[in-house]
């Protein structure tokens, strides 16, 4: 295989790839677009709750947001406390080796 003709079908392979990636991408966009004026078919439930959803006055939403995300925050760091306190009460090697010497003295 010489190099002149890997070059040649590497930018031929770019440039219908790139031909081919682009038609595929207009299309998507153009589809995503007509379809974004169309709002979805909703189920009875499902437009109950998205009227519901219009209704609520956003910093009513943003307010229950913080609510919730202050709650993991607080879940969050209790776990890590408790970790924390796991990890402490782990060995390390050099607390095995001080415990195993006592063990040892004791024994003989």
């Amino acid at each position: 295989m010489s190099n002149g003709n890997f070059s040649g079908g590497f930018l031929l392979g770019a440039l219908v790839g790139g031909a081919i990636g682009g038609a595929i991408g207009a299309a998507v966009v153009s589809k995503s677009r007509r379809g974004a004026k169309r709002k979805p078919k909703l189920t009875g439930r499902d437009r109950k709750l998205d009227a519901i959803s219009d209704s609520i006055d956003p910093e009513v939403k943003r307010r229950e947001l913080e609510a919730k995300i202050a709650h993991l925050n607080d879940t969050i760091d209790d776990v890590r406390e408790q970790l924390h306190v796991v990890h402490k009460s782990v060995p390390t090697a050099e607390t095995s080796e001080a415990l195993e010497a006592t063990l040892n003295d004791s024994h003989n």
